[in-house]
């Protein structure tokens, strides 16, 4: 299985990340300081950890809308990670 692309959603101080491509060929995660690379890869941890890993709105859920959102009953609404995976059988070579 192969990480084509993935999205991240209101996760510490992600609001929406947008659609990220991944390079099968690149390996790196790339950013200043505070712009949320560690936020990134706790919510690719999420698609397969090894051990249970679960969202906890009070420690992910980024805080300045936790409050509002809360009030507004969105908070369950939220997909934290998607992702798109490419599946290959042995001997395929990629499209």
């Amino acid at each position: 299985m192969q990480l084509a692309s993935f999205r991240v959603r209101k996760v510490r101080n992600i609001i929406d990340s947008g659609e990220i491509k991944v390079d099968e060929s690149v390996t790196c995660l790339v950013g200043m300081n505070e712009l949320g690379k560690t936020a990134v890869l706790s919510a690719l941890h999420r698609l397969n950890p090894v051990d249970e890993a679960s969202f906890d709105e009070q420690r992910d859920y980024p805080r300045w809308l936790l409050s509002r959102d809360r009030r507004e009953r969105t908070i369950g609404d939220v997909v934290p990670i998607e992702a798109t995976c490419l599946y290959r059988c042995r001997g395929d070579t990629p499209s």
